[in-house]
């Protein structure tokens, strides 16, 4: 009996063990972008696509103020820029620390996913992901009881494989999107790849993003799963670099600030 007393509180803690976390650091002028008290709209919002390329931080900012719920699990899905491999889909179990505090991970929801044979555990990939950890410090700001899903999607994913996660995912989940759109382009030439893309979401033509490039998109897989997944959207704003830098640029990035229900 007394070897029992002794083994329950190592399980226990073994159960509740949280895995080593990264270390994030991050551009101290995201302080001053955060005490911003502008918002879109006053809305309850199931989800949203928002930039990785931190020059739009006014307009980041402006959306996790739209959005910011009492979720408890948020699902980041970034495009997957570094990964050398075509493994399909890469996540990682631990947490995230920094100036914004301390953000878990949800490693029962992450467990589950591992199921699927074409989702993978990778820290390395994961901790690198730019896509992922600009948006972090926004997670552990605007949805303070949330832990995160973080995953990053390479452009070898399927559609198939897609519609299967997308009945695992729990419908009570908030979905954030890490998306850049048009790339490489002067600003004149994103706007009608731009429009294009528009086009597509109206008329819910989302088998169609798998036969656009980075022209028009860097992740087609996050968006067909998004717009599959959402019941609604609204476009609450666009931009594009030049924008912020200046129309001299050749090669800008375009974005948009979408809100899904």
């Amino acid at each position: 009996m007394i070897k029992y007393r002794i083994l329950l509180p190592l399980i226990f803690l073994l159960l509740n063990f949280e895995p080593a976390g990264f270390e994030l650091e991050y551009d101290p002028s995201l302080e001053s972008y955060m005490e911003e008290s502008e918002i879109y709209e006053d809305v309850d919002l199931k989800g949203m696509i928002v930039p990785h390329h931190n020059v739009p931080l006014d307009k980041i900012t402006k959306m996790y103020r739209t959005a910011s719920n009492e979720a408890e699990t948020i699902i980041l899905l970034s495009p997957d820029h570094f990964s050398t491999s075509d493994r399909e889909m890469l996540v990682s179990k631990k947490s995230w620390y920094g100036e914004f505090g301390e953000l878990h991970t949800d490693r029962k929801l992450i467990d589950q996913l591992l199921t699927l044979d074409f989702i993978h555990e990778d820290d390395d990939e994961i901790v690198k992901e730019h896509g992922l950890n600009i948006h972090i410090p926004f997670i552990g700001r605007y949805f303070e009881n949330a832990r995160v899903v973080p995953i990053a999607v390479n452009k070898s994913i399927q559609k198939h494989q897609l519609d299967e996660l997308l009945t695992v995912i729990p419908d009570d989940v908030f979905i954030i999107a890490s998306v850049d759109f048009s790339h490489y382009y002067p600003k004149e030439e994103a706007d009608q790849f731009d429009e294009h893309t528009m086009k597509l979401f109206e008329i819910e033509a989302y088998d169609e993003f798998f036969k656009l490039n980075d022209a028009y998109f860097d992740t087609p897989g996050v968006l067909y799963l998004v717009f599959s997944w959402a019941n609604n959207y609204k476009i609450y704003d666009r931009a594009n670099s030049a924008d912020y830098i200046g129309d001299h640029v050749m090669e800008s990035t375009s974005y948009f600030f979408i809100g899904l229900e």
